[in-house]
């Protein structure tokens, strides 16, 4: 079985969508009317650089995935048996399933992103190399009952959300017990209790479209399990305030007898948590498709595992971990890097250092990182 992922805010990039803008010309203009600027000059050029603001980052993305998972299907013919979506990317979900139209989908999209965007400012942090269970011990033991989990990305990756105040103390409790935590360029505390606002005026918003049957199961980021159509608003409004439960949704994919995710969109970040995820839930048939339109290297799509471990394990695979990296992430990707407290961004593609090193570049600094100390960061 297969199911089609579409990712959420953090994966945009200058640069996605080039290859089908052209393509899906009426998509395009039905975009700019309901946006009332140039998706096109935004995804391509971001003269104003906006694409990384949140009211313009998610109908950013929402377009650029419903062009890629049309173009998809168009190719092969074949549709998936389940859908799923990180955040934002929920809305993709549901509108391949059917229960919006591409038109509804993208209006609910830019008022959810001019809502968000208004939010009281907070902060968020990516927490990696440790448990949700002792994440949530360490706030409760530290009086930080103010900070919500997030994001359950995946068994090692968790974001919290919160007061930028009650970010930065929980900050050093969590580097003073040697736990990695990454801040994150957001302005707001997304997927919790101070996005409230944000929720009940989208409850109002959404109140005035009708959605369709589902055609294809998608599963629920609140809950991690199929959406129920009767609850289709409730959900939406939930979502928002609610934490990203992505590990429990793809585990619940996998008992289903998922073998195949495919992501659908901009980026590749969801594929390497799946990857990381599939390998702990110990499905060894288990396959994560890269997309083959974001590969550059006709040969690279065929190339699967986690990139960042191969060049971890030696130099044998430099040329096929530079090729897979290259294919699955733009430059402009936001990673964490090893003994680097902050999100870098890349600034070129990986390349092989004196012939038989996996490196890359980052934005900012002029020597290179070993690939192998870089992974990317989902928020």
């Amino acid at each position: 079985m297969k199911a089609y992922i579409f990712p959420g805010q953090g994966s945009q990039y200058k640069g996605m969508g080039a290859d089908l803008f052209e393509k899906y010309a009426d998509m395009v203009q039905t975009a700019d009317d309901i946006l009332g600027y140039s998706i096109v000059e935004l995804c391509l050029k971001d003269p104003d650089r906006q694409l990384g603001f949140t009211q313009y980052t998610q109908p950013a993305l929402y377009v650029v995935s419903a062009m890629s998972y049309l173009d998809k299907i168009e190719k092969t013919g074949h549709l998936p048996e389940f859908l799923a979506g990180h955040s934002l990317g929920e809305y993709n979900a549901l509108q391949a399933s059917g229960a919006i139209s591409f038109e509804d989908g993208l209006k609910l999209v830019k008022r959810r992103g001019e809502l968000m965007s208004l939010a009281p400012k907070g902060a968020m942090a990516a927490i990696l190399g440790s448990t949700k269970k002792k994440i949530s011990q360490l706030l409760k033991n530290n009086d930080l009952s103010t900070v919500d989990i997030a994001n359950h990305n995946s068994y090692d990756q968790t974001v919290i959300s919160g007061l930028e105040e009650d970010i930065n103390r929980a900050q050093s409790i969590f580097t003073e017990d040697g736990i990695k935590f990454i801040p994150l360029n957001t302005s707001g505390a997304f997927h919790s209790r101070y996005m409230k606002s944000s929720a009940v005026e989208f409850k109002k918003y959404v109140r005035r479209f009708e959605f369709s049957p589902l055609t294809i199961d998608v599963i629920s980021n609140v809950h991690a399990k199929p959406y129920r159509q009767e609850k289709i608003i409730e959900n939406l409004t939930s979502q928002i305030i609610r934490p990203v439960k992505w590990l429990d949704s793809v585990s619940y994919m996998l008992e289903q007898g998922v073998t195949e995710f495919e992501e659908t969109g901009a980026g590749h970040v969801l594929t390497a948590l799946v990857e990381k995820i599939q390998t702990q839930f110990g499905q060894s048939n288990t396959e994560i498709v890269p997309d083959a339109s974001a590969a550059k290297d006709p040969e690279a799509k065929a190339i699967q595992g986690d990139v960042t471990s191969h060049s971890e394990s030696g130099v044998k695979n430099t040329a096929e971990t530079i090729a897979a990296w290259n294919a699955a992430y733009p430059v402009g990707t936001r990673v964490s890097v090893k003994n680097h407290d902050d999100v870098l961004e890349t600034r070129t593609q990986a390349i092989a250092l004196f012939g038989r090193k996996a490196t890359i570049y980052m934005q900012g600094y002029k020597g290179y990182f070993d690939l192998g100390d870089v992974q990317p960061v989902n928020e």
